[in-house]
């Protein structure tokens, strides 16, 4: 049973804790109304759960209506000592953000089709866009060291905005590895994100083309990058990205998907 839209988080502590208690506010059509309530991971929207928040990889009895969706963190304290970050929820302010938009090229002129997206990766066991969970979180793509993480990804998803489908991921900055960044995240002074990706081969946009890359030899309307962005006979040259996984998403001030912003932040 989905809240109304008017629902506020009222109470959470400094941030998010598995299984404490969890008021939200409601507003009835006469007065506001405090109530117990839990956070769904896929949307992060509000339910009522009748007692407590609940996270998965925490207990999760008394929440009949909302059993399904859930976000699982249970390998958090795990990726922690990879990444060098809080094994603590309570610790990461967390932006729900629309990262890939599904046939549509960036301004990298890449492009990532739905069909792509989802096809399934079976060295690790999910769907593409999936490949976004539990990778780190870095600043400006200084990724070469998972020990400078500042975060991690929790959670992605897909979504349909404006008839185009949108991968969104649930990322978290870990406020006791760079406090400074993680506040500038959260008061909205810094909302750019763009991803990072292994990509094994891509194939020319061009319809009567076809050609695969593998990075070592493009076609010539590729031509190694500089052909991106021309017209040939009315259609645009770009790259679709084909055997993919993510492997990261940083936050940077200028993405190259321009709706790649900051859309709801928790914390």
């Amino acid at each position: 049973m989905y809240i109304t839209p008017t629902t506020q988080i009222v109470q959470a502590g400094p941030g998010l804790h598995i299984g404490e208690p969890f008021l939200s506010r409601r507003f009835d059509g006469n007065k506001f109304v405090d109530e117990p309530a839990i956070i769904e991971g896929r949307t992060l929207e509000v339910h009522k759960s009748g007692t407590n928040l609940r996270i998965a990889g925490s207990e999760l009895e008394k929440v009949g209506n909302c059993a399904c969706g859930f976000m699982d963190i249970s390998w958090l304290p795990f990726c922690a000592q990879r990444y060098h970050i809080s094994p603590h929820i309570a610790d990461y302010v967390l932006v729900d953000v629309p990262i890939v938009v599904a046939d549509f090229p960036n301004r990298n002129m890449d492009a990532f089709t739905y069909g792509e997206l989802t096809e399934w990766r079976t060295p690790i066991g999910r769907v593409a866009f999936q490949t976004f969970i539990g990778k780190p979180v870095h600043q400006d793509h200084d990724n070469l060291d998972d020990t400078r993480a500042k975060g991690v990804i929790f959670d992605a998803t897909m979504v349909k905005f404006r008839n185009r489908w949108h991968v969104k991921i649930l990322k978290g900055f870990d406020r006791s590895k760079d406090q400074r960044l993680a506040q500038l995240v959260q008061h909205k002074n810094r909302i750019g994100h763009s991803m990072g990706a292994l990509v094994e081969r891509t194939v020319c946009s061009l319809p009567w083309c076809g050609f695969h890359s593998d990075g070592r030899i493009t076609c010539d309307h590729i031509r190694n990058g500089a052909g991106k962005a021309e017209v040939i006979n009315n259609h645009l040259v770009y790259e679709n990205m084909l055997d993919f996984y993510f492997v990261e998403s940083s936050s940077v001030e200028d993405p190259a998907y321009v709706v790649a912003l900051s859309d709801k932040i928790w914390g």
